[in-house]
Order: C-alpha cells, then sequence, then structure tokens
C-alpha cells in the first residue's frame, strides 16, 4: 500500500479534500504551500505524531486533492474553506503549523477565530507582506492574463508550458536536496494534464500577490504561542517579513535557520522539527497578557 492508498477525504465546499491523519492526542492542522502538497511535512511528520493527532491534508487543487476551476480561489473563499475543513474534520481547538501559501491561509483563520488555535507556527510565508522582486512582478503579470476573458489570450496560456516552467524553476531545491526529481514530479506533473491547466488558470485568476495589508491588525490579536520559523537566503519571502511577524505577533519566538532557502522543512528537516517540538512544549495557555 502507498501512502496515497492511505489517505482519506473529506468534502468541503463541494470539493473533495486529501488528508493524511496520524497520530494520537491534541490535533495539529500542518498546512503545505506552493505548488506541492501533504508530504512536504514528510520528515517531521513522524515524530509530530508522536505527541499529536496529526492533520495533514492536500489543499484543494494540489497533491491527491480534488481540482475544481469552477470554485474561485480568492483570498477570503480560500479561508473560509479552511475553517469549513477543520469543521468538516470535527477539530475544536487544535494546533497549527503553516508553511507558504498555508501559512497565509492561517493567518486569515486566526483573523476569524483566534479561540480555536492553541498554538501556531508560520515558516517562510508571504503572510501579511509579498515576494521579493522580480518574483512578485512576474506574478503580478501571470494574474493578469489569468483573469482576462480574451478567447485569444486563454487559447496561448492553455498551450504554455506550466509543469517545465516549474520544474525548471524548482531544479535549485533538487540540488539542494528538499526533494528528488521523482517528488518534484509529483508535486508538478499533473500541471501538464489539461485538468490541471485549466485550474492553475483558474488559481491564479483568483490569486493575489500583492500585500495583504488587512492582515497586519490582526497579527496583535494573535494571543496562542506563535513561533516563526525562516530559511533566511529564501528568495521568494525575504528575512525582513519573518522579522516583521516576530515584531507584531505579542510574544512570538523568531528561529532563524541560516544559509535555508525556501523549503526549509525539506533542506533542513532536524533544525525546522526541533523549533516547532520547542513549540508544542509550550503550555497553550501560555500566553501574552492583552494589552
Amino acid at each position: 500500500m502507498t501512502e496515497r492508498d492511505s489517505l482519506k477525504s473529506v468534502q468541503v465546499d463541494g470539493v473533495r479534500i486529501a488528508y493524511l491523519e496520524a497520530g494520537e492526542g491534541a490535533p495539529l492542522l500542518l498546512l503545505h504551500g506552493y505548488p506541492q502538497s501533504h508530504r512536504t511535512w514528510r520528515k517531521q511528520l513522524p515524530e509530530l505524531s508522536k505527541h499529536r493527532r496529526v492533520f495533514a491534508p492536500d489543499w484543494p487543487g494540489w497533491g491527491a486533492s480534488e481540482r475544481a476551476p469552477a470554485k474561485s480561489t480568492a483570498y477570503a473563499e480560500e479561508v473560509r474553506r479552511l475553517v469549513e475543513l477543520v469543521d468538516a474534520l470535527g477539530l475544536g481547538t487544535f494546533d497549527l503549523f503553516g508553511h507558504d501559501y498555508g501559512g497565509l491561509l492561517s493567518l486569515g483563520l486566526l483573523a476569524r477565530h483566534p479561540e480555536r488555535v492553541s498554538r501556531f507556527a508560520i515558516l517562510n510565508s508571504k503572510a501579511h507582506l509579498t515576494f521579493a522582486q522580480p518574483y512578485y512582478a512576474l506574478l503580478r503579470a501571470v494574474e493578469r492574463v489569468c483573469r482576462s476573458e480574451s478567447p485569444t489570450w486563454r487559447a496561448l496560456l492553455r498551450r504554455v508550458p506550466w509543469a517545465w516552467i516549474h520544474a525548471k524553476m524548482l531544479a535549485k531545491f533538487v540540488a539542494l536536496g528538499c526533494f528528488d526529481a521523482a517528488l518534484l514530479q509529483e508535486y508538478v506533473g499533473w500541471m501538464a494534464t489539461e485538468e490541471g491547466v485549466e485550474w492553475l488558470l483558474a488559481f491564479y485568476a483568483g490569486y493575489e500577490a500583492a500585500s495583504r495589508h488587512e492582515l497586519l491588525p490582526t497579527l496583535s490579536r494573535i494571543r496562542c504561542p506563535t513561533a516563526v520559523i525562516w530559511g533566511d537566503r529564501d528568495s521568494y519571502f525575504p528575512w525582513h517579513i519573518a522579522e516583521a511577524l516576530a515584531r507584531e505577533i505579542p510574544g512570538a519566538t523568531l528561529t532563524r535557520i541560516e544559509g535555508a532557502e525556501h523549503y526549509v522543512m525539506e533542506e533542513r528537516p532536524r533544525e525546522t522539527l526541533d523549533a516547532l517540538l520547542g513549540l508544542l512544549a509550550r503550555p497553550a495557555g501560555d500566553r501574552p497578557a492583552a494589552g
């Protein structure tokens, strides 16, 4: 039996979401980033599941989850789906770890329901700010063309070799040992299918690379124990984002993983795990006083 065979699934907003469940105890939700799946946590999951009942979903559109191009991927809609997911999984209060896109969605959930999160970790994420140049400019251009209603543009976009482009852009992470060529193919290979392309275009039509300034005032209202964990050579999300998060979230700890790039859980698994276990060791009531 493969790991994919052991995945469970749940329906959220009419979309099938695949997830891995492991361990016992208080729940811990792991959210992955772009363009990955729950497998980005594979090097931490065995140890985390000794301490928690871990839920690691493939976000809608990614991994083994359903791709539904008709569903909006606007930020508010994605956060709403996350709230519906935790309800569908039967999670009352839970620990929440989010990397990249998963970290961004986590902040949206915390803005709406801070009382539901017992402990929070955010790793190398856009968060409330945005990408380094030139990635910001590239993504804004992709957003604009994917929102076009022009039949000519739509036809051209369907001919773009999206899987090949992603594989080329992520090749440096194979060289860093974050993942091998086979796992990279698992992460992006579906983009070579007609269904995959349609969903990817729909994703970018709803995505916004711009800063989410509305999240800034919500950071000071996060009262749970929080860890900001960052590879400080991230070419997408610079170190100053981590510093801003640690400054704005009361009592947050900041772990700088020196020399690590964006996919920090895969590149530096032990240091990342140690920081996460340190957070789990903190009492859930270990909250800074309101002020």
